[in-house]
């Protein structure tokens, strides 16, 4: 078959990194076409197949916005008629409106979910045209892709009117390459005094979704207690500033320290001792369970979806709102706790701060973690997915 992969381009991100992953599992059976919006910037990850730039530009003005999404179905309906496809999947809410939207005879429209946008930062209006344009997305796809089955579930209820919703609605794990991520993370990476250090470590977007100023105000907890430790972000986005200024503000220059992008952090990860997520939602978190190939115990927030799914479901309440689950611990991230980047303390963040020293008092427990994260990692391997996706396109 001829199966294209529509995305904006291939920068870094879960979304990009799961298209590129999958053009090489597809690439196996079938001709493989990596279409994006424009690639503007360089290329983030390998990938197989052959590279088609659209040529449209994004743009941050909203009539920008429409127009170009306008040019981007024209020229998509083109290209899937002169290549001649079967199939598209696209990656992402306007790839995935523009796929539908350039719908043609012959050729499936394969939409994947990646967040729980039902949980997402309300922006009013904004919000609204999120929601409507979803609706839209999954009433005018073939198949829709959801990354966890709590966000399928999500889906089939919240839109129970829509036709065939039950039967085209399809879990999809990501897919990992599990021996690259383990040899990539054999690569030395200096750190100083890391034997003096117990080191916690988070990945992702300086944004609102991941939560990072509940966890650095957490994080300031346990330090009290413990100054041997420090905490490693990796990552950057648009709140950089403001939670250098939390960080600033708290005083721990000296134990907290972000590292903006890196074009392998797995070699940072695996010198770490635990992995945190503090996310608000998720869809299905990649960096959690990267952190768990490379061998490290993991702490999760118990959002919306993804992290209990992937930890195994709750099986013992060890402290006020940390749970030991067979894969990891899970905490309880209070909705209460809003976007706050003043240095201003509340009792919940003791919940997270509790969970790391569950984890940094009891060397066993973190050992058995260890080896569970290796067992689990397995699972979210590249022959399900090669699998699952041979019997979408074949339906």
């Amino acid at each position: 078959m001829k199966i294209g992969l529509l995305l904006p381009q291939i920068a870094k991100g879960g979304a990009e990194r799961a298209a590129t992953r999958i053009s090489k599992i597809l690439s196996e059976n079938h001709e493989v076409f990596l279409i994006v919006f424009c690639q503007e910037c360089k290329i983030a990850y390998d990938y197989k197949g052959k590279l088609v730039d659209l040529g449209v530009k994004s743009s941050k003005c909203f009539f920008e916005k429409l127009l170009a999404n306008y040019k981007r179905i024209s020229k998509l309906k083109e290209v899937k008629k002169s290549l001649k496809l079967d199939a598209v999947i696209s990656f992402t809410q306007t790839p995935n409106y523009v796929n539908v939207k350039s719908t043609v005879a012959g050729c499936k429209a394969i939409v994947s979910i990646r967040n729980y946008i039902f949980t997402e930062k309300n922006d009013g209006f904004i919000s609204k045209l999120l929601l409507k344009t979803t609706k839209k997305i999954l009433a005018k796809s073939d198949f829709v892709l959801p990354v966890s089955k709590e966000l399928t579930e999500s889906i089939v209820n919240k839109y129970p009117n829509i036709k065939n919703i039950k039967k085209k609605v399809i879990t999809m794990y990501n897919p990992y390459d599990v021996d690259e991520i383990v040899n990539l993370s054999k690569n030395q990476w200096k750190i100083e005094d890391s034997s003096l250090y117990f080191d916690f470590c988070t990945v992702g977007r300086l944004a609102h979704q991941k939560g990072f100023w509940n966890l650095i105000k957490s994080f300031y907890l346990f330090n009290k207690m413990h100054k041997n430790s420090r905490l490693f972000i990796i990552g950057k986005g648009n709140d950089e500033s403001k939670l250098n200024n939390l960080i600033s503000s708290l005083d721990l220059e000296s134990n907290v320290y972000l590292l903006g992008e890196m074009d392998n952090p797995f070699k940072a990860i695996s010198k770490c001792d635990v992995y945190v997520l503090s996310s608000l939602f998720e869809g299905f978190p990649n960096a959690l369970v990267e952190a768990m190939i490379c061998g490290l115990p993991v702490i999760a927030s118990n959002c919306q979806s993804g992290p209990k799914e992937i930890l195994d479901d709750v099986s013992e309440l060890d402290i006020n709102g940390v749970y030991k689950a067979k894969y990891g611990i899970i905490y309880e991230n209070y909705p209460s706790l809003e976007e706050d980047y003043t240095p201003n303390i509340t009792e919940e963040h003791q919940i997270l701060a509790d969970a790391m020293e569950l984890l940094y008092k009891n060397k066993d427990l973190r050992d058995y973690y260890k080896k569970q994260s290796i067992e689990r990692a397995k699972v979210f391997n590249y022959d399900t997915t090669r699998d699952n996706l041979e019997k979408i396109l074949n339906s």
